[in-house]
């Protein structure tokens, strides 16, 4: 199954590099090959979604009970995991984080990330098109170290070296344990991105405990590559009618590898001036409120204000409809929990 799922990225990557040349290749044959591969992966796949529980079977009972709670993940932001009856996010979940542009989305994902990583456990982050591999390598590098994007900006090439080694030798498990990888939006599907995460796994001898989407607007929908062959087709966004198929094969995906799944999204342009996004502003951005386990969005009173409000709109397994205050230190990414948003503490 892992060479299928490799074979069949790499049959993805040239479909598209040959796309773009005017080298003589049939990417009809390209196309199909990879068809009958995801075909192939996905029968495999049925084989693996169903698990029979025996509570007679004692060990097996205390094998999976031992799972669940030794292989989450806490939240940066010890308020939010303690808003989970499990004190985590447990894996097997998929979670959701949604907000306008600008309300700082990625930088408390990317905060999450570097939190995991420092506990000793994988973490992969996929950033689709809205970061270049420099700009995440910074923004990354200012959480761990706590230097600003700025200071790190100005060095040369041989001072960023030295420092870059310094940092290593210092958040050596950071360094070991986050993985990140930059890719182009609206080219790779739901599945395309599982079968790259499978493959990744397999090629590095490891298991990504976390495992995040930034964001699921630039995954690749039927719709949207619609669109690119032909202008005039459909009028409404391809996420709004194909996001609960997108999630569910997450959601599959987030038990059968044991991960917890952090989806980044955007709600629709008339919610972006609200500060607590209620459940709905996600179900009309796409029909999947319904899957997920958690929800939670970060929105601001004031776009000039260096603070933010996180408002948890969903949660499957502990306590919903809480709002949560942090103060955002751009400079160097970073936040700092405060009590209330007039705490300047």
């Amino acid at each position: 199954l892992a060479v299928i799922k490799y074979v069949s990225s790499r049959v993805k990557e040239a479909f598209f590099a040959k796309a773009f040349t005017d080298d003589k290749y049939d990417l009809n044959i390209l196309e199909e090959l990879y068809k009958l591969l995801s075909e192939i992966t996905s029968s495999v796949n049925e084989e693996q979604t169903t698990e029979d529980i025996t509570l007679s079977n004692i060990d097996d009972c205390c094998n999976s009970y031992d799972n669940t709670n030794t292989d989450g993940v806490k939240f940066f932001d010890n308020r939010v995991s303690d808003t989970l009856s499990s004190r985590q996010f447990d894996c097997g979940t998929v979670n959701v984080i949604v907000g306008a542009p600008g309300r700082g989305k990625t930088q408390l994902i990317l905060n999450q990330s570097v939190y995991v990583a420092s506990e000793g456990k994988y973490c992969l982050h996929l950033a689709l098109g809205d970061l270049t591999k420099r700009q995440l390598i910074l923004r990354l590098l200012a959480i761990i170290t706590g230097k600003t994007i700025n200071q790190l900006s100005l060095l040369s090439p041989e001072q960023f070296k030295v420092f870059l080694q310094k940092a290593k030798s210092k958040y050596s498990v950071i360094f070991e344990h986050l993985h990140s990888r930059t890719c182009l939006p609206n080219v790779f599907t739901g599945v395309d991105l599982i079968n790259q995460i499978e493959v990744l796994q397999q090629k590095r001898n490891v298991h990504y405990t976390q495992i995040v989407i930034d964001y699921d607007g630039n995954i690749e929908t039927s719709l949207s590559s619609n669109k690119k062959n032909n202008a005039s087709a459909g009028t409404g966004s391809s996420m709004y009618y194909e996001g609960a198929d997108i999630y569910n094969n997450f959601v599959q995906f987030a038990k059968r590898n044991n991960s917890v799944i952090w989806m980044l999204s955007q709600p629709r342009i008339q919610y972006w001036s609200v500060e607590k996004l209620p459940l709905e502003a996600l179900n009309d951005s796409s029909k999947k409120g319904h899957i997920i386990d958690f929800c939670m969005s970060i929105g601001k009173k004031d776009l000039t204000e260096d603070k933010c409000t996180l408002f948890i709109s969903k949660n499957r397994h502990g306590l919903s409809n809480k709002h949560l205050y942090l103060k955002s230190f751009g400079d160097c990414q970073r936040f700092k929990p405060i009590d209330n948003w007039d705490d300047d503490d």
